[in-house]
């Protein structure tokens, strides 16, 4: 699992590969939590990144994701607000196997969604989005 992570795969991705939560995947890859208190403590609350006083709802980020055995030691680890760890992770979602693309067989748009099967087109709003339209 840690090596997905490292990888680059999401918390969804992984759990989804081992039939777990990404809750439960998350927990398990994340810090212990005296580290996680020692880290908010170590940088008073406030955001690596901005200086953002964040407290403990703070995000705590592995500086170096080598995979190596200073993954969870206290100096590879940063306490950043969520906007700070967002830019530190770019996200796009084309390259990610937790999104799936989907076009509309009526109107043409294409998507990408978290949902396999995605109720309606976001453009035309039809239900009817993977089936073609019938000529009567």
């Amino acid at each position: 699992m840690l090596r997905l992570r490292l990888d680059g795969q999401t918390y969804a991705y992984i759990a989804k590969k081992a039939g777990v939560s990404r809750q439960r995947i998350q927990q398990v890859l994340s810090p212990p939590i005296p580290i996680r208190d020692f880290v908010v403590t170590k940088y008073d609350g406030r955001c690596f990144g901005c200086g953002l006083y964040i407290g403990k709802s703070g995000h705590v980020h592995h500086v170096n994701t080598d995979g190596g055995e200073n993954y969870q030691d206290i100096d590879n680890l940063q306490l950043l607000c969520i906007s700070c760890h967002r830019k530190q992770h770019p996200f796009d979602c084309r390259h990610n196997d937790s999104f799936y693309q989907h076009k509309c067989l009526r109107c043409g748009k294409v998507w990408d969604s978290l949902n396999p099967h995605p109720l309606r087109c976001g453009k035309c709003k039809s239900p009817y989005w993977d089936k073609e339209k019938r000529n009567d």
